[in-house]
């Protein structure tokens, strides 16, 4: 057997502009909506929000749309997709500045306050080490981007509700969180409401742990609706099987150097191999997903791994 998941929609809409989750945040250029649809029937769409005349339209003979929306103001617009018997809505929206930390997607790039970003730092970087390593890993200039002081809020399941990712736990399962999990949720987005971060952390490895994707899915849907200003990261192996349950993927290519009594330096992974962890989900044209590494400071236990040289670190950030 192979677990296979199916996704049906009947009308199938995808933004190019807005580029991300449908939202035009403060200093992007909001005066078009633009797009494709799919459907097996004829289509009209339907576009009204506020400074935003009301417009019906057909798309060309390729799916391709695009409005005119140069006096759209801030809040809330809808595209409203008709076919035969059935429509569908999208909701797009034009973000105030919060005067608070901003993070979104652009052009497959990390966009912090406006400005793209490249992430550069270690993960993990002090677990499974000694206070040897930590004293020379401090005392590197490794020209780490340091996001915020605190970059990261954790929505993972286990680590709201012990025990959702355990076997029979709720988060192994194809469905959608309980009402208890949406209400820790809740004041979890609540309490940091007003805390400069860069990023929502859903979950870690997910494939490796049997979570379900489909939850995960809705975890993050309910994530996004709630909190437009932040990005939803996950670490993981899988990252073109796990597209829809976060914005930002860090992938897991641990090289471990280690060396050999007799001198040599050697790798649990071979450096030529490390790109071909992206391969999959950059061949997807998604730009508004962000992917990278995970370049690391331990391995899957202490006696396995030194520390990594400048080269090494490098490697990650083809």
């Amino acid at each position: 057997s192979y677990p296979v998941l199916v996704e049906y929609e009947p009308i199938k809409l995808r933004f190019a502009l807005p580029e991300y989750r449908c939202n035009f945040y403060p200093g992007q250029d909001y005066s078009k909506i633009v797009g494709t649809v799919k459907s097996a029937k004829a289509v009209t769409l339907k576009l009204e929000g506020p400074g935003i005349e009301t417009a019906v339209i057909s798309p060309d003979a390729d799916g391709n749309f695009s409005f005119d929306t140069p006096n759209f103001e801030i809040g809330e617009a809808w595209l409203t997709a008709t076919i035969d018997g059935y429509e569908t809505k999208k909701k797009i929206r034009r973000l105030a500045d919060t005067g608070k930390a901003m993070v979104w997607i652009s052009k497959g790039n990390l966009v912090v306050n406006g400005k793209p970003t490249l992430r550069r730092n270690m993960y993990g970087c002090f677990y499974r080490i000694g206070e040897a390593f930590k004293r020379r890993y401090l005392a590197d200039d490794l020209h780490e981007t340091l996001l915020f002081r605190d970059p990261m809020v954790h929505l993972g399941p286990d680590w709201l509700i012990k025990g959702s990712e355990g076997a029979g736990g709720e988060a192994t399962k194809d469905q959608y969180p309980s009402d208890e999990m949406l209400r820790l949720v809740d004041a979890t987005l609540e309490a940091n409401k007003d805390r400069d971060f860069a990023y929502y952390y859903i979950s870690d490895e997910p494939e490796c742990r049997g979570i379900s994707p489909v939850y995960l899915k809705h975890l993050y849907e309910y994530v996004a609706e709630k909190d437009p200003y932040h990005v939803v990261l996950t670490a993981s192996r899988n990252a073109d099987g796990n597209l829809n349950i976060a914005d930002w993927f860090e992938t897991h290519p641990y090289i471990c150097p280690y060396n050999y009594p007799d001198g040599r330096r050697v790798y649990l992974r071979a450096i030529n191999t490390v790109g071909s962890f992206v391969d999959a989900i950059a061949k997807m044209n998604r730009p508004d997903k962000c992917i990278g590494f995970l370049p690391t400071c331990y391995g899957t236990s202490p006696k396995n791994y030194d520390y990594p040289t400048f080269d090494e670190i490098i490697c990650h950030t083809w």
